[in-house]
């Protein structure tokens, strides 16, 4: 396994590698940058964990060794960073299982990878004291829609999880909701692939009984007249999901997203602030008091698009 170790720590160094991860099993790496100083010694310690992980595949004390491993990352980087280490920590995992140069058994490094996710879907920080906010980098929620969308709230046209994506179409219009209304400070995931030529889809945060929210929306319209691409920062008020918005605009500004392509979106929810990141650049942002705690989702009108890994993460408060 030391040569393992070895291309896997070039790779994250942004060096070149001999060998790439299977992306049908792995999936993509997560994209936002470390922001701790140290980059090449924290990614050299998860590299070195996954490294480890690896060689108790088909032993019994796997799901253990999973569970510790990942609670001293919660525990040795217990900020918001933790949460987007432990995913770098799953990829890493099966970017070293299916090396062509891994000789352990299929069936186990599968059964190895569906462990791991399976802690995921639970912070190992736990429960949030009663009557607290959660800790700092707690995962507050994951679905990566290997099974139904029972715990969503669909209105609207369609949305269905089909060969564990999240496929949410709006004809004309679907808004899908999940988590607590109580939600305040935090950052929602999710990967996303849009593959209408034209769309109207967005990402929503703070959301309350009456279906208010912000909505971050991306947009473009094949109208004669408009036919420009934007990421645009809303806050609505509305009476029902499908009934009618109240449409404040707070920002905008030309953001073009190619069709097809997966996606790394991720918008942040902290006190009277929401900004938004692609990929792992910063977007745009905007200050606003209105909403300050709510459910999130998605919402998609006259719009196909793929969804995949939708994960909200507590943040400190501001």
């Amino acid at each position: 396994m030391r040569r393992n170790f070895y291309w896997l720590l070039l790779l994250f160094l942004g060096l070149p590698s001999p060998v790439v991860a299977n992306r049908e099993i792995c999936g993509v790496p997560p994209s936002e940058q470390f922001r701790e100083e140290n980059n090449e010694s924290i990614k050299g310690d998860l590299a070195g964990k996954a490294n480890f992980l690896s060689g108790f595949v088909g032993k019994a004390e796997l799901g253990g060794k999973i569970e510790s491993t990942r609670k001293e990352v919660f525990a040795k980087y217990s900020d918001a960073n933790a949460a987007y280490m432990d995913r770098y920590l799953v990829y890493m995992f099966c970017f070293v299982l299916f090396d062509p140069k891994n000789t352990q058994n299929s069936e186990e490094k599968m059964k190895a990878i569906q462990e791991f996710q399976r802690q995921q879907k639970s912070s190992p920080s736990g429960p949030p004291p009663t009557g607290g906010p959660p800790p700092t980098g707690a995962r507050l929620f994951f679905d990566d829609f290997s099974s139904d969308t029972h715990q969503w709230e669909v209105a609207g046209s369609e949305a269905k999880v089909t060969n564990g994506i999240f496929a949410v179409i709006g004809r004309p219009l679907v808004v899908a909701l999940v988590g607590e209304q109580a939600w305040q400070n935090y950052s929602v995931r999710v990967k996303v692939r849009l593959i209408s030529e034209y769309y109207d889809f967005g990402i929503l945060v703070a959301a309350n009984e009456d279906c208010n929210f912000y909505h971050v929306q991306f947009s473009k319209n094949g109208f004669a007249t408009y036919d420009n691409s934007a990421v645009t920062l809303v806050r609505t008020g509305e009476k029902g999901c499908l009934k009618g918005y109240s449409w404040n605009t707070l920002k905008s500004k030309p953001f073009p997203i190619k069709q097809g392509q997966w996606l790394n979106m991720r918008v942040d929810f902290q006190g009277t602030t929401v900004t938004v990141y692609v990929d792992g650049s910063r977007i745009i942002s905007v200050e606003d008091a209105f909403y300050d705690r709510g459910k999130v989702g998605l919402r998609a009108l006259e719009t196909q698009v793929f969804v995949d890994d939708f994960e909200v993460i507590s943040l400190p408060n501001p």
